[in-house]
């Protein structure tokens, strides 16, 4: 087995958690690279994820290393859901910048925010397309990463926009579609938990598109 450095966390805590340590070296499956890193940090979203503030939403395998490619990320969902959205006849489009965007964050819980967003706006959608869009951009200095999920469905009104995190929230038509009214309250909180958000665009009738917004810190 061929081993590389890395830092990693096996248990949940403190700063203590932080091993500087041999890893296994990854091996790249079809269509991906391995990446020779010189130098990494650890910056304050890991330490939510150090101490085990998501595992309430998503459960880690430990041994963990923190940060992730957001591209990565976001073709994942796209290869899950696009059967989904194909079956129903829609267009599933996915939109990345030329250049590599790197994030640190928890992969995992950005991996079921994003699941839960695209799931919805493929299961409110009966005809045209569901399209993710990844970008970057400055704003007063920081670097923000905004990763949208817009659908040609069938919206949501005002009123009704104001609770929709709201836990156990199921509105209009909505409700006659199988789920808890969770998805978006538990990814609004994960969001959070990131030191996020989830902004809402719809308009009934046209569509909506849910936005998670990732700010530098």
């Amino acid at each position: 087995m061929e081993l590389m450095k890395a830092i990693r966390i096996h248990n949940y805590g403190g700063p203590e958690v932080l091993q500087h340590e041999d890893a296994p070296r990854p091996k790249p499956a079809p269509g991906e690279v391995l990446i020779r890193v010189h130098a990494a940090g650890v910056n304050p979203a890991d330490w939510k994820v150090r101490e085990g503030h998501l595992k309430q939403f998503v459960q880690n395998n430990l041994p963990l290393i923190p940060g992730w490619d957001v591209s990565g990320v976001v073709e994942e969902v796209g290869a899950a859901l696009r059967p989904s959205a194909e079956g129903k006849q829609l267009r599933f489009e996915i939109s990345l910048p030329p250049d590599e965007i790197t994030l640190q964050t928890d992969r995992r819980a950005l991996h079921q925010i994003l699941i839960n967003l695209a799931n919805n706006a493929v299961k409110f959608t009966e005809q045209g397309s569901v399209r993710i869009d990844l970008k970057q951009h400055r704003d007063d200095g920081r670097m923000v990463t905004e990763i949208s999920v817009t659908d040609t469905g069938i919206g949501i009104r005002p009123e009704d926009q104001v609770n929709l995190f709201q836990a156990f929230t199921q509105i209009g038509a909505r409700r006659r579609t199988e789920g808890t009214g969770l998805g978006l309250h538990l990814s609004q909180k994960m969001a959070a938990l990131l030191g996020g958000q989830i902004t809402l665009q719809s308009e009934p009738g046209r569509g909506s598109r849910f936005t998670l917004v990732l700010a530098e810190k």
